[in-house]
C-alpha cells in the first residue's frame, strides 16, 4: 500500500505508481483518536476506500509527503505511520525520505507522470456515500488551494450607474492567513501616534550626543509634531515590510505544496533551502506559545533534541558583534528544550523580561523551579539532558527597576566530567506586556548589569550569546535587544573600531568574521538595525509604542 498525503492536485501532477491519494489536513494525521475508518471514509472513491481500508492485509505500507527529509514525531508522515502501528499492523511501514520531490529529482523514471485514471467518486451514490464526504478535499477546484482563492479583496462601495471599483488590497479571511497579524492591524494604517518625550535632563545634553543622527531625532519642543509623525511612518514602513515578507512567504509555501517541481535541470546544485521557511513552526505547532510567531529557517536554532526544533531565533543586529538567541517563554513541554538550548549553545546569561503571569493570563513556565529540574531527569534522552539546576535567588531592587537574579549550575549527564556551568538569570518585572517601562534609565541600568555578567569588556571580539525571552519573544525581546544592539554599535563607531560589513537584504549571513556595519551609513540607522533584525525573526519590537521607547532608550544611554 502507498499513500501520497500531498494536496490532490500535486497528486495529479504524477505520483508514486499505484499511490492512494489522502488529502487530508494535517491536523487529523497527527491527531492520535482520528482513525484510519475515519480517514478512509474522506478518500474520493470506494476503489480508493476498498483499497486503503485493506491495510492490515498488505505486507508493507509506504508513505510519502512533498519533501520531508527527516521523520520527527510531530510530523505528518509519523503521524499516519503511527496510526498504522498503533492499529496492530505487523507488516513492515516505510517512508520516503525527501518526499515526492527527491525521486522527481534522482530517479524520475520511476514515477507515473500520467493523468491519474478516473474513479467513480460516489457522486450521484447518496445510499453509500460515507458521513464524511463533505470533507473530501479533492471535490475542491484546484484554485482553492492557491493564495488568490484564500484572500478576499477589499474595495470601495460600488455607485449606481457607474464601473464597480477595482480592488485596491488583499485582505486575509482564511484563517491560515489571519495569522499574519498586520493584515488586521495595517488595514487603516498606523492609526496611533506617541511622541518621542525627551526629558529636560536629556535635553539640555542635546549637543553632546556624539552623532548627527542621534541629534537629530531629539526633536526640540516646537518640532515634535513632525517628530511624532516621522516616527509613525518609519515604524508603518517596517511593519508593511513585514506584512510583505510574511505574504510572500505563505505564497511560496503554497505553490510549494501544490504546483509540480519544476524539471531537474532547473535546480542550482545544490538545491539551495528557501531561507524564510517557516514549515517548521507550522509542522511542531504544539511547541509553539502563540499560533502567529514562527522562526524563520535560515536563524532558526535547532538542539539535539529528539525532534531538534525549540522556538528560538538567532539575532544578530547591525553594527555589533553581540550575538543574541530570543525565544518564546518555554511552556512546561518545553523545558527540556530551553535548557538543552542554553547547554548546545554555551548560554551564560538569560534576560527574562516578563512576569509568569500577567492580566491573570500565563506568560511563562517556571522552567527554573526545583521540581521541574527534578523532572527533567527521567523526561530527556541521555544525549541531551539536565541533570539539576541549583536556584538561589537574589531580590536587591536598583532603585528605579526590579530584577530578581537567579543562579543556576547546569550540568550534562552525557558529558559527566564537565564540571556545572553557571547560568545568570535576570528577571526584568517593569515591563508589562504590549507596553513600555515608565522610565528608560531602568532597561539602561539593566543593560549594564547583563553586560556585566557577561564579562563584555569595552574590546572584547568574541561572546556567547545571550538568551532573552519574553512571552511570545518579539515585542519586549526585541525592544531589549534594539537598544542594547544600537548602543554598543554607537560604542564601537565612537573607538573608530568598525569595519565595513555585508549586506542585510538577502537575507544577511549570521554570525559573520567581518566587522559589522557603522550605523552612521544609515539615513535612519534605528529604522535599518530593527528592519534587519525582524528578517531574523518576525515581529522584533513589535509595536509602535516600544518602538518610539528604543528611541528615547537609545538617545539617554548615548550620553
Amino acid at each position: 500500500l502507498v499513500v501520497d498525503i500531498r494536496a490532490h492536485n500535486a497528486y495529479n501532477g504524477g505520483r508514486v505508481p499505484d499511490a492512494i491519494s489522502l488529502c487530508v489536513p494535517s491536523t487529523l494525521l497527527k491527531r492520535p483518536n482520528y482513525s484510519l475508518k475515519k480517514l478512509s471514509e474522506m478518500l474520493p472513491s470506494s476503489v480508493a476506500r476498498a483499497r486503503f481500508s485493506a491495510w492490515s492485509s498488505v505486507a508493507r505500507i509506504l508513505v510519502y509527503d512533498a519533501d520531508a527529509v527527516n521523520l520527527g514525531p510531530s510530523g505528518n508522515v509519523s503521524g499516519l505511520l503511527n496510526k498504522f502501528k498503533c492499529g496492530g499492523f505487523s507488516g513492515e511501514l516505510a517512508w520516503l525520505k525527501g518526499g515526492y520531490q527527491a525521486v522527481w529529482r534522482e530517479r524520475r523514471s520511476l514515477l507515473d507522470l500520467n493523468p491519474p485514471l478516473d474513479e467513480d467518486d460516489d457522486e450521484s451514490d447518496n445510499a453509500g456515500k460515507p458521513p464524511n464526504a463533505a470533507l473530501r478535499t479533492k471535490r475542491l477546484p484546484m484554485n482553492a488551494f492557491s493564495l488568490v482563492s484564500t484572500t478576499a479583496m477589499k474595495s470601495s462601495p460600488s455607485v449606481p450607474g457607474q464601473p464597480t471599483p477595482q480592488p485596491h488590497h488583499q485582505a486575509a479571511c482564511n484563517p491560515f492567513f489571519d495569522t499574519i497579524r498586520q493584515n488586521e492591524e495595517l488595514s487603516q494604517g498606523i492609526t496611533e501616534r506617541i511622541p518621542l518625550c525627551v526629558p529636560h535632563r536629556v535635553r539640555r545634553r542635546i549637543h553632546d550626543l556624539p552623532f548627527r543622527w542621534l541629534r537629530d531625532i531629539t526633536v526640540s519642543t516646537q518640532d515634535v509634531d513632525e517628530g511624532t509623525e516621522a516616527l509613525a511612518k518609519q515604524f508603518y514602513r517596517i511593519e508593511f515590510a513585514e506584512q510583505q515578507r510574511l505574504m510572500s512567504i505563505m505564497e511560496h509555501h503554497v505553490q510549494e505544496s501544490t504546483l509540480h517541481p519544476p524539471p531537474v535541470e532547473q535546480y542550482p546544485t545544490p538545491v539551495i533551502k528557501f531561507p524564510y521557511s517557516i514549515t517548521a513552526g507550522f509542522e511542531k505547532g504544539e511547541k509553539n506559545r502563540y499560533r502567529h510567531i514562527w522562526p524563520f529557517e535560515h536563524a532558526l536554532c535547532d538542539t539535539a533534541c529528539y525532534d531538534d526544533y525549540v522556538n528560538a531565533s538567532y539575532v544578530q543586529p547591525l553594527g555589533t558583534r553581540k550575538r543574541y538567541i530570543a525565544t518564546q517563554g518555554p511552556l512546561p513541554t518545553t523545558f527540556v528544550d530551553f535548557w538543552t538550548l542554553c547547554w548546545e549553545q554555551n548560554v551564560h546569561v538569560i534576560v527574562m523580561l516578563t512576569r509568569e503571569v500577567e492580566g491573570s493570563q500565563i506568560k511563562c513556565g517556571a522552567y527554573w523551579a526545583a521540581s521541574t529540574a527534578t523532572s527533567m531527569t527521567g523526561l530527556v534522552h541521555a544525549s541531551a539532558s539536565v541533570d539539576s539546576a541549583d536556584v538561589v535567588v537574589e531580590d536587591d531592587p536598583p532603585p528605579r527597576s526590579r530584577i530578581i537574579r537567579r543562579v543556576f549550575r547546569l550540568s550534562h549527564t552525557a558529558y559527566s566530567g564537565a564540571p556545572p556551568r553557571k547560568i545568570v538569570q535576570l528577571q526584568f518585572l517593569d515591563w508589562p506586556d504590549m507596553n513600555v517601562p515608565e522610565d528608560p534609565r531602568c532597561v539602561l541600568d539593566l543593560v549594564r548589569e547583563v553586560d556585566g555578567f557577561t564579562g563584555i569588556a569595552l574590546h572584547a571580539m568574541t561572546v556567547s550569546p545571550i538568551l532573552l525571552h519574553c512571552s511570545a519573544g518579539v515585542g519586549r525581546t526585541g525592544g531589549f535587544i534594539a537598544v542594547d544592539a544600537v548602543l554598543d554599535a554607537i560604542r564601537r563607531e565612537v573607538r573608530n573600531t568598525a569595519r565595513s560589513g555585508v549586506g542585510f537584504k538577502s537575507p544577511r549571513a549570521l554570525h559573520s568574521d567581518l566587522s559589522p556595519k557603522v550605523l552612521s551609513e544609515f539615513q535612519d540607522p534605528i529604522l535599518e538595525v530593527i528592519q534587519d533584525m525582524r528578517e531574523q525573526r518576525m515581529s522584533l519590537c513589535q509595536s509602535l509604542r516600544q518602538y518610539v521607547f528604543v528611541h528615547a532608550a537609545v538617545i539617554e544611554g548615548a550620553l
